[in-house]
C-alpha cells in the first residue's frame, strides 16, 4: 500500500505509528493526515430495545431488538407482520442532499435522553431525534479544521471532540455555538487525536498522536501543570473507575494515569503488539487485546497479569465487554470468543462468515453483547447460551 505523504523513520516509533496507523485498516494513510476511502467502525448504541448502528459508512439506522428477534425466529406467529426497521438517517428523501451527508464515522452514536449526536469523518455535526429519526446538522466541514475520529463525547450542555489535525473543539449541543472560553478554531494541540476525549467531572481530557495526554476545563483553560508523555501514539483513551486512565500505545506499552494529576501509577505494562482499543474492567482488572492476538486480565493496582495471555489467534481492535463474569472478545477474523474472565480460558468459540471484520468496540446491554461489523451487519452475542446471532433486519442491510 503506498503512502505518498509519509516519509517517517521506521526506528521512530511515533511516527512510524502515525504514517501505519490507518494502513492497517485498509485506509491509505499519508502524513498529511487523510484518507482516501474512509470506511469508519462505530460501535452500535442500545437503549432499552432500541439499537443505533450504522448499516452503511454513510447510513444510521435504528432497529427495534423485539421486533427483530421475532422475525428471525422461525416459531414467531407475528414476526411476519413485523417491521424492525424504525428509520433510517439520512432519510430516501435526503441522501441526495449534501446538508445531510454522513461521509463515515469513527465512535459510537452518543445519546443524550431522546436526542442521538454524530460527527462524521468529514467534519460534520448532526443532532438526531431518536423516536423517528429526524436530523439535522448542527457543525459543518467549514467549521471543523481536520477530519474528526475523537468523538463526540458529551460534556454537560457541550460536544467535546478533536481531529485528526490536531484540533481539540468544543460546541454547544443545541445550535452548534461556541462556549465562553473556545475560539473558532478549537484548541491546536499539535499532533492529530485519534482517541475519543474523556470527561471527568468538569475536565476534558484528551491523548494525542505524538504520545501526549493533556487536561482542560470545560471553559478551555488548561489543568494539569504539563502534559504527561508516552513513549508511542495514542489512539485509545478511558477511564476505568472514576479515578484511573487507561492510556494504550501503539508501542505495546499501557499506562495508568491519576486522572486529577495525570501522574503515572505504578510501572508500565507492555504487551506483545500495538494496543488499540478500550478495556472491559471489573474489580480493579482491565481486560483488553492486542495486534498480536493476545488477550491480558492486567490488574492496575500491581500492574500484573491475572491469568496466562489467551491468544485469540489474530489481532484484536475491537474492545471487549464483560457480563457476569464472562469475557465476550471479538478478532479481526472475525471469532466471537468468550473467555472464563476468572482464569482466561474459552468456553466457547464462534466465527462470523460473510459480515466483512469486527473493529468497532462491542456494547453490552441487557446482558448480552452487541457487535457491528464492517459489513453494516449487526449481531448479538449470548453470554449465557455461547452463541451468537445475527439481527434479522433485512431492511437495513442494502
Amino acid at each position: 500500500m503506498r503512502l505518498p505523504c509519509y516519509h517517517a523513520s521506521v526506528n521512530n516509533p511515533r511516527f512510524l505509528a502515525v504514517g501505519l496507523l490507518l494502513a492497517l485498516f485498509v485506509l491509505t494513510a499519508a502524513a498529511c493526515g487523510k484518507v482516501r476511502q474512509p470506511e469508519g467502525w462505530a460501535s452500535p448504541a442500545v437503549s432499552e430495545s432500541t439499537a443505533y448502528f450504522f448499516a452503511d459508512n454513510d447510513r444510521l439506522v435504528a432497529v427495534d431488538l423485539d421486533a427483530a428477534r421475532a422475525v428471525s425466529d422461525p416459531k414467531s406467529t407475528t414476526g411476519g407482520s413485523l417491521q424492525p426497521l424504525l428509520w433510517e438517517f439520512p432519510s430516501n428523501d435526503q441522501q441526495d442532499e449534501d446538508a445531510y451527508h454522513i461521509k463515515a464515522v469513527y465512535s459510537a452514536p452518543v445519546r443524550d435522553g431522546q436526542t442521538l449526536y454524530i460527527a462524521a469523518y468529514d467534519g460534520a455535526l448532526f443532532r438526531i431525534n431518536a423516536p423517528d429519526g429526524r436530523g439535522e446538522r448542527i457543525a459543518t466541514q467549514a467549521d471543523i479544521k481536520g477530519k474528526i475520529v475523537a468523538g463526540p463525547v458529551l460534556a454537560g450542555d457541550l460536544l467535546v471532540f478533536g481531529t485528526t489535525e490536531g484540533h481539540l473543539y468544543a460546541v454547544n449541543k443545541d445550535n452548534g455555538q461556541l462556549p465562553v472560553g473556545w475560539s473558532a478554531g478549537g484548541k491546536s494541540l499539535g499532533k492529530g487525536m485519534w482517541a475519543p476525549p474523556v470527561v471527568k467531572d468538569d475536565s476534558i481530557i484528551v491523548a494525542t498522536m505524538d504520545g501526549k495526554v493533556r487536561s482542560f476545563g470545560l471553559d478551555g483553560s488548561q489543568r494539569w501543570q504539563q502534559p504527561f508523555e508516552a513513549t508511542g501514539a495514542i489512539a485509545d483513551l478511558t477511564l476505568l473507575n472514576g479515578t484511573d486512565l487507561f492510556v494504550p500505545t501503539l508501542d505495546k506499552k499501557v499506562y495508568i494515569l491519576d486522572a486529577a494529576t495525570g501522574v503515572q501509577k505504578g510501572k508500565e505494562f507492555v504487551a506483545e503488539d500495538w494496543v488499540w482499543s478500550t478495556p472491559a474492567f471489573a474489580d480493579n482488572v482491565a481486560y483488553f487485546g492486542d495486534f498480536s492476538g493476545k488477550v491480558y486480565a492486567l490488574d492496575i493496582t500491581t500492574m500484573s497479569t491475572k491469568w496466562k495471555p489467551y491468544d485469540a489467534g489474530t489481532r484484536v481492535k475491537a474492545s471487549p465487554v464483560l457480563i457476569d463474569g464472562v469475557l465476550v472478545l471479538a478478532d479481526r477474523a472475525p471469532v466471537v470468543h468468550f473467555i472464563d474472565a476468572s482464569n482466561g480460558t474459552a468456553y466457547n468459540t464462534v466465527p462470523i462468515e460473510g459480515a466483512g471484520t469486527i473493529r468497532a468496540g462491542l456494547t453490552a446491554a441487557g446482558g448480552k453483547a452487541y457487535i457491528a461489523t464492517t459489513e453494516g451487519k449487526l449481531f448479538v452475542a449470548d453470554p449465557v447460551k455461547r452463541s451468537v446471532v445475527q439481527i434479522g433486519v433485512s431492511e437495513a442491510a442494502k
